[in-house]
């Protein structure tokens, strides 16, 4: 619901507003006999010329008033800011209560109108309440809804066995969470992971395509991202340009993947899914390869957004090898790309989706199609 629900609740204000104060400009005495009877609306329209002169002007700036006021409520119902939305409604909620109170103490004390202050207190809390639902129902979507959200964007990274599962279709920056069957306007989290030359680069790109043409919002990310500081040293050291010591590249990958993180949280909250080419699970796996602890490998990714779903391109480092292009950089070595592998395996969760990299091109592209429309994608 959230902004949707601010914008009707105040285009539902604003309508009541417009309404009410165009009758009283208008139509004051018959919206007095209407709401007060015919006795009692003589009385209120003053008993000389000059009293009924000062009373219909009031009540004409009066109707002014409201009817400006539902001007106002129309325009705000298009603010889109989540914190102003909430603002406002905690207002609004104060000023129907203090008007409910005044009538309260007020109304009741006036003979003429002492029938009707009950009516009138319902109507500000009838209002007070719409607000009231807006309120919670925002602090349950943000709280209480946060399966959907919090486990994708305030989760660390996890690599245990153990994950809480929570189902969710891509449809067109939407997702679904099965669990209580509401949508959340947000992208997904895609990583594909994989030896080197499986294949993870062209069919990340041959993905986001595929995504646009059905009128998702998707954008393509590469880790290391070489265009920043850190990833041009990472780039120098890939082509064998610099040395490094093992532990300063590995925090030099995690790095590169936190200069990242706010930019991609900002991405996927306002519905851009991401296909990210390599992400945490290579960092570890590559760097525990090289024999250091995986635990220590790990600790620098915690915090990091977990993902959506992890989707792993498998291949034996044989027939990687025997794919063109193989062994430009520092890494593409079959000996250490088998560690890579057998590191990968520790990682595996049963969470992840493997797909056989062995197969043609399309074979790849279908079953990669299949998983991120078809499939529920499970956190982790």
């Amino acid at each position: 619901m959230g902004s949707y629900g601010f914008f009707l609740i105040c285009v539902l204000h604003s309508a009541i507003a417009l309404t009410c104060g165009a009758l009283m400009m208008f139509f004051s005495k018959e919206i007095c006999a209407f709401g007060h009877g015919h006795e009692t609306a003589i009385k209120l329209q003053g008993s000389t010329p000059h009293d009924q002169l000062l009373i219909r002007t009031s009540d004409s700036f009066s109707g002014l008033l409201l009817f400006t006021i539902g001007f106002f409520l129309f325009m705000i119902a298009f603010v889109k800011d989540r914190e102003f939305q909430s603002f406002f409604a905690r207002g609004c909620v104060l000023l129907h209560v203090s008007m409910a109170v005044w009538r309260f103490y007020f109304l009741r004390k006036v003979e003429d109108l002492a029938h009707d202050w009950p009516r009138q207190v319902l109507g500000d809390i009838a209002l007070a309440v719409s607000w009231v639902f807006f309120l919670v129902y925002s602090w349950r979507e943000k709280n209480l809804g946060a399966i959907a959200v919090q486990k994708s964007l305030n989760l660390q990274v996890r690599f245990s066995r153990k994950c809480h599962s929570r189902e969710v279709r891509m449809e067109a920056n939407v997702s679904r969470n099965v669990e209580d069957n509401r949508v959340e306007s947000r992208g997904a989290l895609v990583v594909l992971e994989g030896l080197d030359r499986s294949g993870k680069s062209s069919q990340c790109s041959r993905l986001v395509s595929f995504l646009e043409r059905q009128g998702i919002s998707a954008e393509l990310w590469r880790f290391p991202d070489r265009s920043t500081n850190v990833g041009q040293m990472i780039s120098a050291y890939l082509a064998n340009t610099s040395q490094l010591d093992d532990r300063t590249i590995h925090l030099l990958f995690s790095a590169n993947r936190w200069e990242k993180r706010s930019l991609m949280e900002t991405k996927l909250t306002t519905g851009t899914t991401l296909i990210v080419d390599r992400y945490s699970y290579s960092g570890v796996a590559f760097s525990s390869a090289k024999g250091l602890d995986l635990e220590w490998c790990k600790a620098p990714e915690i915090g990091l957004l977990a993902p959506d779903v992890v989707i792993y391109l498998d291949i034996s480092p044989e027939k990687a090898a025997d794919r063109g292009g193989y062994g430009g950089e520092r890494y593409e070595k079959l000996e250490f790309q088998k560690k890579v592998a057998e590191s990968y395996k520790v990682l595996y969760d049963a969470s992840w989706k493997v797909v056989d990299a062995f197969q043609s091109i399309e074979d790849v592209e279908k079953e990669l199609q299949d998983i991120v429309l078809d499939n529920p994608i499970t956190s982790l």
